[in-house]
């Protein structure tokens, strides 16, 4: 919704205490990720990806709208 990211380094903090995503040292493996991120969820289009970048949505979504098995169940 605001479009503020995170990201855990697992291996050193597992309970995802410590956010780094504003750490230098962290962003060329942040972008990476944001990157397959954009992929995976390009086929959605927006509001997900929008002009190839990750998108914001205006209102939170508690599930997937896949969730579960597209809705069916």
């Amino acid at each position: 919704m605001s479009g503020q990211e995170q990201f855990f380094d697992l291996e050193q903090d597992p309970n995802e205490l410590l956010d780094v995503a504003g750490v230098s040292k962290w962003n060329a493996e942040l972008v990476q990720w944001r990157g397959q991120l954009t992929a995976h969820l390009s086929q959605r289009g927006a509001p997900w990806v929008v002009n190839g970048r990750l998108g914001l949505r205006p209102t939170s979504q508690l599930h997937s709208p896949n969730y579960p098995a597209g809705g069916k169940g």
